[in-house]
C-alpha cells in the first residue's frame, strides 16, 4: 500500500512539474509581453518589485534581454519610472483587483497598454504596444482642431483658446484681444493664378503670421482667406495694436509664389474683452471692426468702439427692414438707358434697384446693397429685380417708341449663379411674356472667368437660352488678359473712372494724364475680342466727342439720359425716337 501510495504521489508531482514546465514554456513563447513581479516589503510596506519571470516578447518590447531583467529590481532597471510603477503596482496589490493603464514607456516615442493582475504577493503584468494606435489618435485629434492647408488651429480650436484666455483675463491687469484678418481681394489671386498658387500663398502667409506673435498667442485660419488671432494677456490696447502693425507689415511684404512676385494687403479688426463678453461676442466685434477697416479703404486696421457698434446696430436694423421690404412691396426699379450715338437710338436699359423706405424716402443701392450681400439677401433681392425687370420690359415693348431690339440689363451677383438660376429666370420671362433676346445680365469680371466651375455652366446655359451677357465695370477688377480672352460675354461696359478724365486737359491733372490712351486701349481691346463696348458714366459733351473719336458709340450716363423711373424712361425713349426721325 505504501509503495503504491508513494508511487502515486511521485507521479502527481511529476505531472505537476511537467504542467508547470509547459506553462512556463508557453508563457515564454507567448506573443504578448508577460512579466511576473514579486513584491519587496519593508515593515509590511511595498518598496520595490523583483522580476521573477520575463518572456521573449517582453524582452523585445522593453529592449532588455531576459538575463538582464529576471532577478533584478524595478528601481534598478527603470530608475526614472520606478517611483510611479512601485506606487501603482503596490496599490493594485493591496486592492487585490486587476488594473488596466496606458503608460508612456519612452517619452514621445512609445506607448504601452498594461493589464496588472494581483497574484497573492506578486503581480502578472501583460503589456501591449499601442504606439501606432496612439499616433493615429493623435493625428485624428490634430486634424479635428487644425486647418489641413496651413496647419494652423481651426475655428473650433480658436474658440477654445479664446475661451481659455478669457478665463485668465483680469489676472494681473491682463486682457484678451481678438484680431480678425481678411485678406483684401484674395479671390482675384485664385481667379488669375489658380487655386494651387492661392494655396501656396496662404501657406506662406500662415508662416509669417505665426512669427508675429508670442508662443502663448494663437493664430487660426477660420475660412478661405480669413484668420483670427488671439492675443493672450495684453496690458493695453496699444500693446494689441503694436502686434496688429506687425501683422499688417507681414502681409504687405512681397511674396514669391510660382516665380511670381505678389503683393497683398489685409483689413484687420481688433476687439478687446470687457465685463460679461463671451467668445462669440468678442469675435463678432472683431469681425465688425474688420468691415470698418474695409470701409475706410482696406490695408489698415480698426478697433471696435462705440462708433463701430452703432454702425453694426444700424446695419442690423437695415437688414431686418430690407427683409421686410423685399416681401412687402417697398422696392422700386429705376432705369439708365444706353444710347447708340451713331444711330441716335436707345439700345439698352439697365434696371437699377431702389428702396422706397417708409420713413427715409427713396434709397439708392449704396444705402443697402452691401448689407444685402453680407446678410445673404442677394438671391432674394436679385429674384425680385429680375421679375420686376421682365414686367417692365413687357410694358416698354407695348410703346411704339421702344426699339424692338432693346435689351433690358439686370445686375447679377456671382453668388446668385446657382443651378436653379436659369430655370427661375426663364419662369420670370414666361410669366411676363418676354423673350431672352431682349434680356441681358451684367456681371463683374471675376464672376465671368471660370472654366468648368458651376458658375461657368450657368453662363453657358444663359448664352444657349439667348440671354446677353455683359462684363460690368470693366477695368475695375483684376482679371488677367488670359482670362479676359476666354470670358463668356458679348458686351463690355467700361468703368466710368476711365471716362471721367477724357475732358480734362489741364497740365498736371492726374486724371487727365494718360486718360485718353488708357480709354482708347480698353475700347480697342474689347472690340478686338468681338464685344460691343459701352462707356459708362458719360457726363459731358467733351467726353461724348472723345469717345466717338475713339470709335466707341455706345454710351450711358447723364449726357444721354439720366437715371429715371419707368414713366420717365418711356418719355425719354419717345424723345430719342423723335430726334432719331428728325436726324
Amino acid at each position: 500500500m505504501s509503495g503504491t501510495g508513494g508511487g502515486g504521489t511521485a507521479g502527481a508531482d511529476d505531472r505537476s512539474r511537467s504542467t508547470d514546465e509547459l506553462l512556463r514554456r508557453a508563457a515564454l513563447a507567448a506573443v504578448d509581453a508577460l512579466a511576473v513581479l514579486r513584491a519587496v516589503r519593508e515593515d509590511g510596506r511595498v518598496v520595490d518589485f523583483v522580476f521573477e519571470f520575463y518572456n521573449r516578447a517582453a524582452a523585445e518590447l522593453i529592449g532588455r534581454p531576459v538575463e538582464e531583467v529576471v532577478g533584478h529590481r524595478v528601481t534598478e532597471l527603470f530608475p526614472n519610472a520606478a517611483d510611479h510603477l512601485v506606487e501603482l503596482w503596490g496599490e493594485t496589490l493591496e486592492l487585490g483587483e486587476p488594473v488596466v493603464e496606458e503608460i508612456e514607456a519612452t517619452p514621445g516615442r512609445r506607448w504601452l497598454r498594461q493589464q496588472i493582475v494581483p497574484l497573492d504577493d506578486a503581480l502578472l503584468v501583460t503589456s501591449h504596444d499601442i504606439t501606432d494606435r496612439r499616433r493615429v489618435e493623435a493625428e485624428l485629434e490634430h486634424r479635428a482642431f487644425h486647418d489641413p492647408l496651413t496647419d494652423l488651429p481651426n475655428r473650433v480650436l480658436a474658440v477654445q483658446r479664446i475661451t481659455e484666455s478669457l478665463g485668465r483675463s483680469g489676472d494681473g491687469g491682463q486682457r484678451t484681444a481678438v484680431v480678425f484678418m481678411d485678406v483684401d481681394r484674395f479671390k482675384s489671386v485664385n481667379d488669375t493664378l489658380g487655386h494651387a498658387a492661392g494655396d501656396l500663398l496662404l501657406q506662406s502667409l500662415a508662416r509669417r503670421l505665426r512669427r508675429c506673435v508670442r508662443a502663448a498667442d494663437t493664430v487660426a485660419r477660420i475660412s478661405g482667406d480669413e484668420f483670427v488671432v488671439c492675443l493672450d494677456g495684453v496690458a493695453t490696447e496699444s500693446d494689441a495694436l503694436a502686434v496688429v502693425e506687425k501683422l499688417l507689415d507681414a502681409v504687405r511684404r512681397p511674396f514669391l509664389v510660382a516665380d511670381r512676385r505678389l503683393v497683398l494687403t489685409a483689413s484687420l479688426g481688433v476687439a478687446l474683452d470687457g465685463p460679461g463678453l463671451d467668445v462669440d461676442t468678442l469675435v463678432s466685434r472683431a469681425d465688425a471692426a474688420t468691415y470698418e477697416a474695409k470701409r475706410r479703404g482696406r490695408n489698415r486696421s480698426a478697433v471696435f468702439d462705440e462708433h463701430v457698434q452703432q454702425r453694426v446696430l444700424n446695419e442690423h436694423l437695415v437688414e431686418q427692414e430690407l427683409r421686410a421690404a423685399i416681401t412687402e412691396g417697398q422696392l422700386r426699379l429705376h432705369f439708365q438707358p444706353t444710347v447708340d450715338l451713331s444711330r441716335r437710338r436707345a439700345t439698352g436699359v439697365e434696371a437699377l434697384v431702389r428702396w422706397e423706405h417708409p420713413t427715409r424716402g427713396l434709397l439708392g443701392p449704396a444705402d443697402f446693397l452691401r448689407v444685402a450681400e453680407e446678410a445673404g439677401l442677394m438671391v432674394d433681392l436679385g429674384r425680385w429685380v429680375r421679375s420686376a425687370a421682365c414686367g417692365a420690359l413687357a410694358r416698354l415693348l407695348d410703346h411704339p417708341a421702344t426699339p424692338r431690339d432693346i435689351v433690358m440689363w439686370v445686375n447679377v451677383a456671382a453668388t446668385e449663379l446657382t443651378s436653379g438660376f436659369c430655370d427661375e429666370f426663364a419662369a420670370a420671362m414666361a410669366l411676363a411674356d418676354v423673350g431672352p433676346a431682349n434680356l441681358g445680365v451684367e456681371l463683374t469680371e471675376t464672376a465671368l472667368v471660370g472654366d468648368d466651375d458651376p458658375t461657368g455652366l450657368v453662363l453657358d446655359r444663359l448664352l444657349a437660352m439667348g440671354v446677353r451677357i455683359a462684363i460690368d465695370d470693366f477695368g475695375a477688377g483684376s482679371s488677367s488678359l488670359n482670362y479676359l480672352r476666354r470670358m463668356r460675354a458679348d458686351v463690355m461696359k467700361v468703368h466710368e473712372s476711365f471716362v471721367h478724365g477724357l475732358d480734362r486737359r489741364a497740365p498736371g491733372d492726374p486724371e487727365a494724364t494718360g486718360a485718353r490712351e488708357v480709354a482708347a486701349a480698353l475700347i480697342s481691346f474689347g472690340q478686338r475680342l468681338g464685344m460691343t463696348v459701352v462707356a459708362e458714366g458719360v457726363e459731358t459733351p467733351e467726353q461724348v466727342a472723345a469717345l466717338t473719336e475713339m470709335g466707341c458709340v455706345h454710351v450711358a450716363g447723364s449726357a444721354v439720359g439720366t437715371v429715371t423711373d419707368e414713366e420717365g424712361l418711356v418719355a425719354l425713349l419717345g424723345e430719342l425716337a423723335v430726334r432719331g426721325r428728325a436726324d
